[in-house]
């Protein structure tokens, strides 16, 4: 087996040749490049070939070459650990400190599979500041779609089996990670809340002012329907959608066709919206246009969570002016 003493990826000292070889991996397999007396010129011949097969550079997650143990040793102990999880720096330090694989699989209760794979993604975040480069990220994202998507229902099937069996250990599960990533969680919202209302704001004023004016959109719909005697010119005239239109003369008790008369009968024989749209061949969003207003008038009987927010958004308000 040839040995690697030159410090180079893909050139190594043969026994028994006592010459220098040189290879590359090509595919998944290891393609033969050629013996050398001298090293240069191994090395030459290697670099050459990594120009031929840009795909074969080295996967190695190490670009930092030791001396010895004690020195990588010495390099990640004292590198910067704050982009490691918590997961990855307990792996890494045991495994620096000493232990074996196996007894640290032992000690957090994983595979030593898991326990490989924690301190290498460590070290390569250390060495590159990324666990995987960004084309195996993306093939890994792509595979697990595609393993999600061709065992949906056995993955399912066994969550609900295995939350069944282990009640109490799925509620321990839950609420350990939810007091973990609760704070991280509630950040990444307020920051994404503050984003998306400072590039909207004058959007999200003009559409609360509009629903708070529901009463009053009301009734220059009715007032502008019994003049014209149109849903269409109705639209035109107060500048809002044909479903407004027909929104607010259905809340008022107004017929507008043989069809609304229909789908009112049907509604109130018990049958749901869906369930209408089928029977008759028409659009959801007709139907759901030709019944009553449910919900009460926009600023009316109001939640308390709802007062708070209202409160909330005047004080910002009040502050940007």
């Amino acid at each position: 087996m040839p040995e690697n003493k030159s410090g180079h990826v893909g050139v190594a000292w043969h026994k028994g040749h006592q010459k220098w070889i040189a290879y590359i991996g090509v595919g998944g397999k290891q393609k033969y490049i050629g013996v050398f007396n001298d090293l240069k010129d191994a090395i030459a011949a290697r670099e050459d070939a990594e120009s031929k097969f840009p795909a074969a550079r080295r996967k190695s997650r190490k670009e930092i070459r030791f001396e010895s143990q004690e020195e990588e040793k010495l390099h990640y102990l004292n590198s910067d650990m704050s982009k490691l999880s918590e997961d990855q720096r307990a792996c890494l330090l045991d495994y620096l400190g000493g232990m074996r694989a196996q007894d640290i699989a032992d000690k957090y209760g994983i595979n030593k599979p898991v326990v490989y794979n924690r301190i290498r993604e460590a070290k390569c975040i250390i060495d590159t500041g990324s666990a995987h480069s960004p084309e195996e990220t993306e093939k890994r994202r792509k595979y697990a779609q595609k393993y999600y998507q061709e065992h949906k229902t056995e993955m399912k099937a066994y969550s609900r089996k295995y939350a069944a069996d282990h009640p109490e250990a799925v509620k321990e599960a839950n609420r350990r990670n939810y007091a973990k990533y609760r704070e991280k969680h509630l950040e990444e919202r307020r920051e994404y809340n503050r984003k998306y209302y400072k590039e909207n704001r004058e959007r999200i004023l003009a559409k609360s002012k509009a629903r708070s004016q529901g009463r009053m959109i009301d009734e220059e719909i009715l007032k502008a329907f019994n003049k014209s005697g149109s849903v269409k010119g109705t639209a035109e005239e107060i500048g809002c959608s044909w479903n407004r239109v027909i929104k607010s003369l259905s809340s008022s008790g107004i017929v507008i066709n043989d069809t609304h008369e229909i789908v009112l009968d049907l509604y109130e024989s018990g049958m749901t919206p869906d369930q209408i749209a089928k029977q008759m061949g028409i659009n959801i969003k007709t139907v759901q246009a030709y019944l009553p207003r449910v919900r009460p008038v926009y600023g009316e009987n109001r939640t308390k969570n709802a007062t708070k927010i209202s409160e909330w958004r005047n004080r910002r308000k009040a502050e940007e002016m």
